[in-house]
């Protein structure tokens, strides 16, 4: 019997690059690191809100990283930072949890790519 393991991934391509255009002569907008370290934050506090059933804190960090992602330029993680303002609002566990997990890999793996183009030389 063979056992597959799944890695699930997920980066919000199209607005990374977006993202990324925004350079001046020495490489990415040195005005962006303070946007990418609010957001690996901002990720890192929604996962603590989640995993402590802290859903007043959840519901306002996922507003801060719709605002926050919204504004830069990375729209589908704001719509899934919406989606998880809006579904902590209501009972419906499953979806939350489903959409939680996708902000995390959205937004995890979307700095993980910006952050490794950064750092790639030329």
């Amino acid at each position: 019997m063979t056992v597959l393991r799944l890695h699930m991934t997920e980066t919000a391509e199209g607005d990374m690059w977006r993202l990324m255009g925004r350079q001046d002569a020495d490489g990415p907008s040195h005005a962006l690191e303070p946007d990418l370290e609010r957001l690996a934050e901002g990720l890192s506090r929604i996962a603590c809100a989640w995993r402590e059933g802290r859903t007043p804190d959840l519901r306002a960090d996922a507003a801060g990283v719709a605002h926050l992602t919204s504004r830069m330029g990375l729209n589908r993680i704001a719509r899934v930072a919406r989606a998880v303002e809006l579904l902590a609002h209501e009972t419906r566990e499953t979806e939350l949890a489903a959409n939680v997990a996708r902000l995390d890999r959205l937004g995890q793996g979307t700095l993980y790519e910006i952050w490794r183009l950064q750092d790639m030389p030329g």
